[in-house]
């Protein structure tokens, strides 16, 4: 089973999913946490050193990286989502297939729905959501045999949840509209964390997971 988290930053993506986890561990499943980052594998030496000699900007705010990006690789933006689908590829591989063989119950604090959504910011929506590659993840990670969950929030508090990044409202509300595209693609259960507390939220979606195990269970008798 795998539940997949997705949304932007600042909306309790890693206290939620973290929580879930400790629920699931303590009713004795196997669980394993997991996190599809943004600029690793063969792209994170590339990052690397474009920052060091200056042509990216040393920063943790994502807004200052995508914008960056976007103006950097403007002309060759195929090749760097080509790159990056590689690393996404891979990864899913490595961390939920893998983990998904030996038992566990992967819990994803980002995912393909985040993936999409960066690759779409980079580019400055020049590439569509309905791009053969973003589909070939879709299959591989089992997008629509999963529980998806998306959580969001006002694009001003997300702002100040996350002070240190330096977003914008105008950067969060793009995100913000891109992902409810994807949630209605997905069919996922939609959180509004700013109208919640982090108890509630978490109840929310243990009672929308119990559904998926109660049908699991169901399965394996």
């Amino acid at each position: 089973m795998i539940i997949a988290f997705y949304g932007p930053d600042g909306a309790g993506k890693t206290t939620i999913a973290k929580a879930v986890a400790y629920w699931l561990y303590s009713r004795g499943y196997r669980v394993s946490i997991v996190r599809l980052r943004e600029h690793h594998l063969l792209m994170y030496p590339l990052v690397w050193f474009l920052q060091k000699t200056g042509l990216l900007p040393s920063t943790g705010s994502p807004r200052e990286l995508d914008y960056s990006f976007a103006s950097l690789f403007r002309k060759s933006i195929k090749l760097v989502l080509l790159i990056e689908w590689f690393n996404a590829f891979l990864w899913i591989i490595l961390n939920i297939w893998l983990r998904r063989l030996l038992g566990y119950i992967v819990v994803a604090e980002r995912s393909v729905p985040d993936f999409i959504v960066s690759m779409r910011m980079i580019s400055l929506g020049r590439v569509s959501r309905e791009n053969t590659l973003f589909k070939i993840l879709d299959r591989v990670a089992g997008h629509g045999k999963i529980v998806s969950v998306y959580l969001y929030a006002r694009p001003d508090i997300l702002v100040k949840r996350k002070s240190s990044e330096k977003l914008s409202i105008a950067y969060i509300s793009y995100l913000l509209a891109e992902y409810s595209v994807l949630s209605k693609k997905y069919g996922s259960l939609a959180i509004d964390t700013s109208r919640n507390t982090v108890c509630e939220t978490t109840y929310m979606v243990i009672k929308h997971i119990s559904k998926a195990l109660d049908t699991l269970e169901s399965l394996r008798l």
